[in-house]
């Protein structure tokens, strides 16, 4: 240990010399690798070194989430303690009171939080003084550290404490670093740049990689501002920690009111007096709120629900770990859940596998008063499902309205220990004291808060029934003659009404794609439940049923040459087939070649030539062209670190862009014998599902968004690019890979993107149950909303390709993914499609 810590020593020491400049950078980084290591060993010492916690600090991990209270001596770690649990710690004013760490337990909410109190830390505790090592590995167990400190000294005391935890890798309200490290057993070291970084070149990480000894690795880096320090936390991952941090500065009382506020006003920072009983509780809030921590309300069907425990989720949760806190075999036969929560009025939303975030589906919930609730469907028979509003009232009607409330407030009372108050009141109203027994209050004990409530929920609902008669409308506006001629005038402009014209229903399960035919009015989609569905979009029918596949489908096209059109399906069976829709849909072959699920294929345009190519994009990270004559694979494209969602072709078959979940979108130039990346968009902040190449119609509008004087030539293709991404957000992008513009408004993860075939407007859709449509003329504000299109989420959007007329062109196959533009010799249809997880298929038509 001592060697350990004169080596420390020896380093900083070198390291204070040094000069910081372009020519010891890479000596200063390998000094802080060696740093890291030594300071890991010196926290966590091998077994003959007496590893462990220590005697006082082994305290189990008890209740819904551990709070720890981290701070130099005699700051009032204790006295807070004391003051929000029932723990007695000693209290003095005198430093080192606390020699063991000392747990309580808080409850708030319907959850228990349990507190370690904490011996002081002083200078130097990252090198074991002062029982250090065992504060620390203390620490670092918990969900949340508060960090108390003297208010008269807070500068000095946070910037020495911050010191101490980041020197034994303990990271303060931070994000592990964006690079992705994968250890191989050969094959040497892979480094992959995504964005340039500004502090890191690829010699540097190098170096730092062999100073770990990892000589067979891949490494790609996505942030332009990674430093050495990320680079080694990354390799260091088992030695880091990122926990939450709030600063909280107890004796406010000796401080003047200017300072005060500026300190209050710090990011996560609270103010509190615990001699003086001032803004304790609004530490204890603002933990509630750090911690994220979601109650959920369970429910046997035909039972009235007991609200009066609850199950306690972390934010992150999924349904995978409420099923294991119901009871371990629920997960095994789990088959999907119902969730509710936010009001009363909102519509249950269907989760169908264990990975889905269940407060993804209801976010709402983390701040909402009304109960979240959960409806599993699985071995425990149809359960758990929500009280309605009706309910509630119902209950309450049953007695006059001022006894109802007398007794509220004398069962409020008691429940929050004010038994004195309670009787003075009961005694004021003469209210018999049998009358008020054990079972009535706890009967009453919530009422009070409901009604203070439902105001909140009427506003809310309030607010539903004014936006659905915005809606209504709207929709009547379009239904009126002047709109319906002024659309038919000009079918450039023309945008989907509220009403669809069919809604088609046949699919068991969810619809994830769909694809029109170039010519016919025939539109295919592909479902979970492994089958194809062929309609005729005019009259409303299905016209067959196409079954081959064994896994869901993921993804229909059709495209190939003129008189030749065919029907590309991907599936998770790994697999791609082509139809013939000229032969009843025959299967004419079959491609094999990804290692993992096939999300996406799209024909691509031949410009001319006498191929007919298609591209498929995998979740095995690749994606790959195909020749759809001879079912060979051509060529295997590689750049992304994560599965690849969609992929969308330039009208002229030169260019490709990709998307998936390592939040990237890459253009791929494949007009030459060896296809390259020619441009990597990054910006996103969640996975990229969706994307899509404008057509030359929409360069007029987007030439302003990038700022140009004159649009792009009409035979430039990839000019503009649009991507969708479950961040809630779209953006545009230039050529260069600039970020024009990015569009907020849907609620939920963005599901696909189209632009209109005129070029002026670009359509989503979400699921949040939204189509919406944006203009681009006007900055990309959004002019159209259709709400509630479909019943639950919607998973795919399609406008119906242009018919092209007989002339020649320099295009002569395309499928729907191919981007192109509207042009003398084309046709434009007023046809679109959405389908959805609701397994139905719409269809809007002018």
């Amino acid at each position: 240990m001592v060697n350990i810590t004169e080596k420390i020593k020896e380093i900083e020491e070198e390291m204070k010399r040094t000069q910081k400049n372009k020519a010891t950078e890479y000596h200063l980084g390998l000094l802080k690798g060696k740093l890291a290591r030594l300071r890991a060993q010196l926290l966590e010492p091998g077994p003959g070194a007496g590893g462990g916690p220590g005697a006082g600090f082994d305290v189990s991990k008890s209740g819904d989430a551990r709070i720890s209270l981290v701070g130099f001596p005699s700051v009032g770690k204790s006295t807070f303690l004391s003051k929000v649990t029932k723990t007695k710690s000693e209290v003095a004013s005198y430093a080192f009171t606390t020699l063991t760490a000392i747990p309580g337990v808080l409850e708030y909410g319907g959850a228990e939080i349990q507190l370690l109190d904490l011996p002081g830390i002083i200078e130097g505790a990252s090198e074991g003084k002062g029982r250090g090592r065992q504060v620390i590995s203390a620490a670092k167990t918990s969900d949340m550290i508060l960090m108390i400190l003297d208010a008269t000294k807070r500068a000095e005391q946070r910037a020495l404490l911050e010191a101490e935890l980041e020197a034994v890798g303990i990271r303060l309200n931070r994000e592990p670093p964006n690079i992705y490290l994968k250890p191989k057993k050969a094959g040497g070291v892979k480094i992959t740049f995504q964005a340039t970084p500004k502090k890191l070149d690829e010699k540097m990480v190098f170096n730092i990689l062999r100073d770990y000894k990892l000589l067979n690795c891949e490494v790609l880096i996505r942030d332009d501002q990674a430093t050495v320090d990320d680079l080694i936390d990354v390799i260091m991952k088992d030695h880091r920690k990122y926990i939450k941090c709030l600063y909280v500065y107890n004796k406010i009382d000796s401080v003047s009111l200017d300072f005060l506020d500026k300190l209050a006003r710090e990011p996560h920072t609270v103010v509190m007096s615990c001699e003086l009983d001032l803004g304790i509780q609004d530490v204890v809030d603002r933990c509630w709120k750090e911690l994220a921590l979601i109650r959920i309300y369970t429910k046997r069907k035909g039972v009235e629900p007991d609200f009066s425990e609850a199950l306690i989720v972390r934010s992150n949760s999924t349904i995978e770990d409420v099923c294991d806190r119901i009871h371990r075999t629920l997960k095994d036969t789990f088959k999907y859940a119902l969730v509710w929560g936010g009001s009363p009025s909102q519509e249950a939303q269907n989760i169908e596998s264990l990975t889905t975030l269940a407060i993804h589906i209801c976010k709402e919930s983390l701040t909402c008063l009304y109960p979240l609730a959960i409806n599993f469907l699985g071995p425990l028979t149809p359960t758990l499902e929500r009280m309605s509003y009706s309910q509630e009232l119902n209950e309450a009607r049953r007695f006059p309205i001022a006894e109802e409330l007398h007794k509220s407030l004398i069962a409020y009372l008691t429940a929050n220990d004010l038994a004195d108050t309670a009787a003075a009141l009961r005694e004021e109203l003469q209210l018999d004291e049998h009358a008020l027994n054990i079972e009535t209050l706890r009967k009453y004990e919530s009422l009070l808060p409901k009604k203070w409530t439902s105001v909140v929920r009427l506003q809310r609902k309030i607010m539903e029934l004014e936006a659905r008669e915005a809606a209504l409308k709207a929709k009547l506006e379009n239904l009126t003659p002047a709109s319906s001629l002024r659309q038919t005038d000009d079918p450039t402009s023309w945008l989907p009404g509220a009403v669809p014209r069919h809604t088609l229903e046949s699919h068991r399960t969810t619809i994830n794609c769909l694809a029109f035919h170039p010519i016919f009015s025939s539109v295919a989609t592909g479902s979970d439940d492994c089958t194809i569905k062929i309609w005729d979009w005019d009259v409303g029918e299905l016209e067959r049923t196409i079954k081959g596949h064994t896994r869901p489908v993921l993804g229909v096209d059709y495209g190939g040459p003129r008189g030749n059109v065919l029907l590309a399906s991907c599936s998770s069976d790994l697999t791609i087939k082509l139809w013939d829709p000229s032969n009843d849909y025959q299967n004419i072959r079959t491609l094999q070649g990804h290692d993992h699920s096939v999300s996406a294929v799209c024909f691509i345009p031949s410009g001319g030539s006498p191929g007919n190519l298609l591209v498929s994009a995998s979740r095995d990270k690749t994606l790959k062209i195909w020749d759809a004559n001879t079912g060979f694979c051509m060529m295997t494209l590689q750049g992304h670190a994560e599965w690849v969602r969609d992929v969308a072709p330039s009208y002229d078959g030169r260019f490709l862009l990709s998307a998936g979940d390592d939040m990237t979108a890459r253009l791929w130039d494949i007009s030459g014998p060896r296809p390259e990346t020619r441009l990597t968009l990054i910006g996103h902040e969640h996975f990229i599902g969706c994307c899509a190449l404008a057509p030359p119609s929409s360069y007029q509008y987007l030439a302003k968004l990038a700022g140009l004087k004159k649009p792009p030539p009409s035979t430039s293709s990839a000019e503009f690019m649009a991507t969708g991404s479950r961040d809630k957000t779209i953006k545009l992008w230039d050529s260069r890979g600039n970020c024009l513009i990015t569009l907020r408004g849907h609620d939920n993860w963005v599901t696909a993107v189209a632009f209109h075939p005129g070029g002026k407007f670009l359509l989503s859709v979400s699921d949040d149950k939204t189509l919406r449509c944006w203009d681009l003329s006007q900055e990309g504000k959004c002019v159209k909303v259709l709400g509630d299109s479909h019943e639950r989420f919607i998973s795919c959007l399609k406008w119906a390709p242009g018919i092209k007329k007989d002339v020649p062109t320099s295009s002569e196959n395309g499928g729907n993914g191919a981007a192109g533009g509207t042009t003398n010799d084309t046709q434009v249809r007023r046809v679109i499609a959405t389908g959805g997880v609701d397994c139905k298929l719409r269809v809007f038509a002018g």
